[in-house]
């Protein structure tokens, strides 16, 4: 998850550590990590939580393939999680993330949500679905998953399938909630592209670092 800029020199509570390997953390090691600064400092989850001495890692080595941002781990060894849940501040290290709309129009704007410990029961329908936790090295989370169609809501209220020649069977995907994109298949995304109209002109380097950018012209 993304927050927002951290400056250090003005907290207070912030103490540096000699090196990642003191935080004790459960983060992997990144080989772009030499130039990075770590430490511990307060943690203010909201306004009645807060958690002491939380270790940090601040970004000090950009390349195309790290994120941009701040980043709150929830993957399956999560120092976060494990702490809330320790703490008895939730009840399970279960978590559910709500990205939001950004539609056009009003009626299709939304903001997200984060829910730690359970989830939205608004934001959800129709039966519970629960799959194993595979093994793959192609897909770290282990949340594998198959994917039968892919449709678009047209203007004129019809709906169009862009998933190509895999409709019909199924397209094995990853669910990888620490990067911040969709990522599909070069058919898939020229399928879009055709069906839809619009002009892509490169890449964002900023916020979703590395998505997309369409043409405002005919978005």
């Amino acid at each position: 998850m993304y927050g927002g800029s951290f400056n250090r020199n003005s907290s207070s509570s912030w103490s540096q550590a000699a090196s990642f390997e003191s935080l004790r953390t459960k983060a992997k090691e990144d080989p772009f990590q030499d130039h990075d600064v770590y430490g511990t400092d307060t943690l203010h989850v909201n306004s009645t939580l807060a958690l002491q001495d939380f270790p940090l890692g601040l970004f000090r080595t950009k390349t195309s393939s790290r994120n941009a941002m701040n980043l709150v781990g929830l993957g399956g060894n999560s120092t976060f999680l494990s702490t809330l849940y320790l703490t008895g501040s939730i009840v399970s290290r279960s978590w559910s993330y709500f990205q939001g709309w950004s539609g056009a129009k009003s009626q299709y704007q939304m903001d997200g949500s984060l829910v730690l410990g359970g989830y939205d029961a608004a934001k959800v329908g129709g039966e519970n679905i629960t799959v194993p936790i595979v093994s793959d090295p192609h897909c770290p989370s282990g949340l594998v998953i198959f994917i039968t169609d892919i449709k678009m809501n047209l203007r004129n209220g019809s709906n169009l399938s862009i998933l190509g020649s895999s409709r019909g069977s199924a397209m094995r995907a990853c669910i990888a909630p620490e990067y911040p994109l969709v990522s599909l298949p070069v058919g898939i995304w020229d399928s879009f592209v055709g069906t839809s109209g619009v002009t892509p002109i490169g890449r964002t380097y900023g916020i979703h670092l590395g998505s997309e950018l369409i043409s405002r012209d005919n978005a």
